[in-house]
């Protein structure tokens, strides 16, 4: 009996480690899929805001920007969860990623009213089919042209802390192995803070006194000053989440493992 209990030792510290391990696994594979849902319905949220604001200037440079900036987030949420399929080939990490995946398409059902049939649905849907599938493969959208405007350093010295913050987050995620998964009514909450802050951007970018003339050459001048674009001056708004930063965010998501 005492040779018995001996030789549970070393199988129960395993069984513990395993346990823990999964712990870990399980809280960044739901800290990767919620950051990139939240990440969305900002975007989302923020791009009605611009079109709302600009309702009789169609063809203004922003909200052309305004979409890229969701299509961007769409192919870094389609090459996120293309990665967590292949990192997490264990049947326990592959649960736990449909599960999740089926989590975020019921949140969604409650945005439907939200932004009606118009272009944030097919969005939507195209981060459903793309992203949230059982089986996720690389596909990735172009983006809708637009203005050159000439790049913005300030820009980039806003995309080194938001990195630096992403990396604390998943340290801190690993230490407790475990990560808290927001409701429903969290992530709109945190969207409409998104959407008041681009609103109030709006306006100090654009006011309203300020009306949009492709052929002037004064307003289109005063956008390259600005840094080409409100994507650009809205890219530090709200939280520190994964940012539609292009091929850095995601080289960010893979050094992780």
């Amino acid at each position: 009996m005492q040779g018995y209990q001996q030789s549970r030792g070393p199988v129960q510290q395993q069984q513990i480690y395993e346990q823990q391990s999964f712990q870990e696994e399980q809280a960044l594979i739901q800290y990767y899929i919620y950051q990139d849902f939240q990440n969305i319905i900002n975007l989302l949220y923020s791009m009605k805001a611009i079109q709302q604001y600009f309702v009789n200037e169609p063809n203004h440079p922003a909200i052309t920007l305004s979409i890229n900036k969701v299509i961007l987030q769409l192919n870094i949420s389609n090459s996120i969860h293309y990665d967590l399929d292949k990192e997490h080939k264990g049947i326990q990490a592959q649960h736990c990623i449909m599960e999740e995946r089926y989590k975020v398409q019921n949140m969604l059902k409650s945005f439907y009213n939200e932004f009606g049939q118009g272009q944030q649905q097919q969005l939507i849907n195209n981060y459903i089919q793309n992203s949230l599938q059982q089986k996720v493969s690389i596909k990735q959208f172009a983006l809708q042209q637009t203005q050159d405007f000439v790049f913005n350093q300030n820009l980039l010295n806003q995309l080194i802390p938001q990195v630096e913050v992403i990396e604390q987050q998943i340290q801190q995620i690993k230490q407790a192995k475990y990560y808290r998964i927001p409701d429903q009514y969290e992530i709109k909450n945190k969207a409409i803070d998104f959407q008041n802050q681009t609103k109030y951007k709006l306006q100090s970018i654009y006011p309203k006194t300020t009306q949009f003339n492709p052929t002037d050459v004064r307003v289109t001048q005063n956008m390259q000053q600005n840094g080409g674009s409100l994507i650009q001056n809205y890219n530090n708004i709200g939280d520190p989440n994964l940012t539609a930063s292009g091929k850095s965010n995601n080289q960010t998501y893979q050094k992780q493992y």
